[in-house]
């Protein structure tokens, strides 16, 4: 039995995309990205599932088949999105071209046979749940990013999964950096998909995170004298369940400061949090610390240049709605 050349196999793919597999026509999103028409072909044979040994007057022919489509459709996601040929990108913060570069460490070597071995056997349906971790889910809001950041983050690494879907909630991914923590309880929640993450898989300075998060806004902006730390309290008291929160001091050169989730009653899940031993706040994770504890670390007095001096404080809050979500 002959197979399918590369064209017909490319649109019956995107065809199956915008319709049986995906709410967000992620076919016209992947023909969006591959423009080249020579991109399309090589992406194309690496779909091919060889021939197959059942026929048309089989009983299982068409269950096989909605199979084989529901399995070249997640390829396709995962060879687009994970590609640094066509999607993947990681930060270079530092050096002498700072900025978003293409990353090519998201298709491991033989990624498809890797995938084929999880999803060859799964059904039509399990397969959808693993496209769908392409796009966002509907009806989320911030109330679901503070409830999957109650979960610490299990050393499942995101970039490059391939058995990642939406019917697994074990999947957090790593915990090691605040904003990378943050990225994950993200995916987890379904306000953003792997698109977005692979869009910057390694934020590290403004430019990265910027492009993921946007700014937000600044709630304050100053030294915490004595006489502030009311009106700092009450601020932190009432930033919103499921915000995220930015927080740093220009005075350090380390605008990448702590990266936190809200609970809307003063205390924030983290990674890589300061710790504060007396309330058992642990440095790995925590669901519990309050931000004002966190915060307050970044406006300290100390001496300058034989004069004392208290260090700028800033905290940005992020509502996840107005991100640019994918």
């Amino acid at each position: 039995m002959f197979g399918k050349d590369w064209q017909s196999r490319w649109n019956d793919t995107i065809a199956y995309l915008n319709t049986a597999a995906s709410t967000r026509r992620l076919g016209d999103e992947i023909e969006a990205v591959v423009t080249n028409q020579d991109k399309r072909k090589s992406i194309s044979k690496e779909l091919s599932l060889g021939s197959r040994p059942d026929g048309e007057d089989d009983a299982g022919y068409a269950g096989n088949t909605d199979q084989r489509h529901a399995l070249r459709a997640l390829l396709m996601c995962q060879r687009v999105y994970f590609g640094g040929d066509t999607w993947a990108r990681v930060s270079e913060a530092y050096g002498a071209n700072p900025g978003v570069v293409q990353d090519d460490s998201g298709l491991v070597l033989n990624w498809k046979t890797h995938s084929l071995n999880h999803w060859r056997t799964k059904s039509k349906a399990q397969i959808h749940q693993g496209i769908r971790m392409f796009e966002i889910v509907d009806g989320v809001t911030g109330d679901d990013l503070a409830e999957a950041a109650q979960n610490r983050p299990n050393g499942v690494a995101l970039p490059g999964n391939l058995t990642l879907s939406r019917d697994t909630q074990a999947v957090i991914g790593f915990g090691v950096i605040c904003y990378v923590g943050v990225q994950g309880w993200l995916v987890r929640s379904g306000l953003v998909s792997m698109r977005w993450f692979m869009r910057n898989s390694s934020p590290n300075g403004e430019i990265g995170c910027d492009g993921l998060f946007g700014k937000g806004v600044r709630v304050w902006e100053g030294p915490i004298a004595g006489n502030d730390e009311a009106q700092v309290q009450r601020i932190c008291a009432n930033v919103a369940r499921g915000s995220i929160v930015h927080i740093w001091s220009p005075d350090n050169y380390n605008w990448n400061g702590h990266w936190v989730v809200a609970n809307g009653d003063g205390t924030i899940c983290g990674v890589n949090n300061g710790e504060i031993p007396a309330r058992n706040i642990r440095k790995d994770y925590t669901n519990k610390s309050t931000l004002y504890e966190q915060f307050r670390g970044y406006s300290n007095a100390y001496e300058h240049q034989g004069a004392q001096r208290t260090t700028t404080a800033i905290m940005s809050v992020i509502n996840p709605m107005t991100m640019p979500r994918m």
